[in-house]
């Protein structure tokens, strides 16, 4: 076998590769969208990974013949530091090969990842394929953010609200006090055993970003009151499809943001505003919805399965010990 730096002429090679792939994920999750189990539109999505700024990667052959590739893409942010980002169409192998081919590809490329001070890696992995989720894990990375879909059409819940709670839709006089609560779901997210950091410095913009749905024509904020105080809300969002998203499937909504405030968890407010926000996109035309939340969020790990979602791919991460670079055994 040999391995070689991935190039533009590899494209259609690949686009083989990640079509097959796509295909087996479809017969556990029919909802993913089915073109891309064509060859033309699976060199669509690649295409869009591989001519991101800073992105390479390595292919694997045997006999001349490409039977893997994986690609990831240099990122830098004040969140994740300096980092590596494999994309969901930036890993596929050949049907018959052995998942184990995902380890060698990524330990040819990864020592060049150190090279340039990426010692965070992210990969988004397909979750309808065990196999390929382990040889993941078994590099060393773990779960980080958990993909998944919902078919609301297929949803039965009918909750009766016996709880005195006003449900209804954000409108712009709620501004305020839609601003006042966001810092929620970051600041929950903090804690244990999430422990995601929260920079207070982009505290202002969250809170400003909050407030700010109430005019967005494309997002639909239901809020729940308690004897006048705003406990819960669930976001909803339009989401579009294009020529390169594997994931999003058509008439899907987007539940972007949902929190309920600490000592109203439990009571059944995220039941009924799930219920509001599926019933009111069913009869939008929507057939599925789509979020997505850390695996290491107890709440949100517990009461999204039971509202229906399946996860669809799982967003795992390996941080690497720096010191590797001149602890190595040799200086």
């Amino acid at each position: 076998m040999e391995f070689l730096q991935f190039k533009d002429e590899f494209l259609l090679d690949a686009a083989k590769l990640l079509a097959i792939r796509h295909k087996r994920e479809r017969e556990k999750f029919l909802a993913l969208p089915l073109q891309f189990e064509h060859e033309d539109h699976a060199l669509k999505a690649i295409q869009a990974v591989w001519e991101k700024e800073n992105s390479e990667g390595i292919a694997i052959f045997n006999n001349k013949q490409m039977i893997g590739y994986l690609i990831g893409t240099v990122n830098s942010s004040d969140l994740r530091g300096r980092h590596i980002w494999i994309d969901y169409a930036g890993l596929a192998i050949a049907e018959n090969e052995d998942e184990e081919l995902y380890r060698d590809l990524y330990t040819k490329i990864a020592e060049q990842w150190l090279q340039y001070g990426c010692f965070d890696h992210y990969v988004l992995v397909p979750a309808g394929n065990r196999s390929i989720l382990d040889a993941w894990l078994k590099l060393g990375f773990a779960f980080e953010q958990v993909h998944a879909l919902c078919d609301i059409t297929n949803h039965a819940m009918e909750i009766e609200n016996q709880l005195q709670i006003e449900i209804r839709l954000a409108k712009g006089s709620d501004q305020s006090i839609i601003t006042d609560i966001g810092d929620l779901i970051i600041s929950h997210q903090a804690g244990a055993p999430v422990w995601a950091a929260a920079l207070p410095e982009d505290l202002t913009e969250i809170r400003k970003g909050y407030g700010g749905i109430v005019e967005d024509p494309n997002a639909k904020l239901w809020i729940a009151f308690k004897a006048n105080q705003l406990i819960a809300f669930q976001g909803y969002w339009e989401t579009t499809t294009s020529n390169s998203d594997m994931m999003t499937p058509d008439r899907c909504i987007e539940l972007s943001i949902a929190g309920t405030k600490k000592g109203e968890r439990g009571s059944g407010i995220g039941k009924l505003l799930t219920q509001k926000g599926f019933r009111d996109a069913k009869e939008n035309g929507y057939q599925y919805c789509m979020s997505d939340w850390r695996m290491t969020n107890l709440q949100s790990s517990r009461f999204w399965p039971k509202r229906g979602f399946y996860p669809i791919a799982y967003r795992l991460t390996r941080k690497i010990d720096h010191r590797i670079m001149w602890a190595n055994g040799k200086n």
